[in-house]
């Protein structure tokens, strides 16, 4: 059977129909399935903080596909195959970050230090090598480094919105009870000139949620990110 142009168009169009009815009921299933969660931030409220013991998370890495020359130095060599370098707690630099998208700016604040078992080694340490008395070596243990300014302002560049599944439940530490997305949060902050730029990625899961600050790096052979792990907390 030999079909003319005209009716062979008309089959074309009705299975394009089909196919867009069949993606439309699709969609509509997915969304019925899904309890959607929607927040609209007005910024956030982040910490990225040590946790000061001997074997406690510093919550910070640098990674690099050029480990091995980026990272390695006079005490240790990283292999090819080793792409992070994990900080261990000794010293410490928390952050704390108040996001406002009102005014676009974000509120960078930082504390630097010796964790409490660090502090007991150094007074140890000095008091040997530079036959100081307790208290004398206490005091030079816990000099604050001087690093530059403690707060610094910078602006708001990009938010971007998008959403992730929810597959996890911390409460019952297993795939929820029903299927939900949450909204999830890109932002770009810092200067709009030099490499001054910060990326926080933070998911609104109703509670305060664990996020990531990255800062990327490069010295025209090697490029690197730097890493930090905290948690933020949603202003509504």
């Amino acid at each position: 059977m030999i079909l003319s142009g005209g009716m062979v168009m008309m089959i074309a169009l009705r299975k394009r129909q089909l196919a867009l009815s069949t993606v439309a009921v699709l969609a509509s299933v997915v969304s019925g399935v899904c309890q959607e969660v929607v927040h609209d931030a007005r910024g956030f409220e982040c910490g990225f903080v040590y946790e000061k013991t001997k074997d406690g998370k510093s919550g910070e890495a640098s990674c690099s596909n050029s480990a091995e020359r980026v990272f390695s130095n006079i005490s240790k060599t990283y292999s090819s195959k080793e792409l992070c370098k994990v900080e261990n707690v000794y010293s410490f630099d928390d952050i704390k970050l108040r996001l406002d998208f009102a005014s676009n700016t974000a509120l960078w604040e930082h504390e630097q230090g010796l964790a409490p078992f660090a502090i007991l080694r150094m007074t140890e340490y000095y008091m040997r090598k530079d036959n100081l008395g307790r208290q004398d070596a206490l005091r030079k243990a816990t000099e604050r480094p001087q690093g530059g300014p403690k707060q610094i302002s910078y602006r708001i560049l990009q938010v971007l919105k998008g959403d992730d599944f929810v597959s996890y439940d911390p409460v019952t530490q297993g795939l929820p009870k029903e299927a939900k997305r949450m909204p999830v949060y890109t932002v770009t902050f810092g200067y709009s000139f030099g490499n001054t730029l910060f990326s926080l990625f933070v998911p609104d899961n109703g509670a305060p949620a664990e996020a990531i600050l990255t800062r990327y790096w490069a010295d025209g052979g090697s490029s690197w990110v730097n890493i930090r792990f905290g948690k933020c907390r949603v202003l509504r």
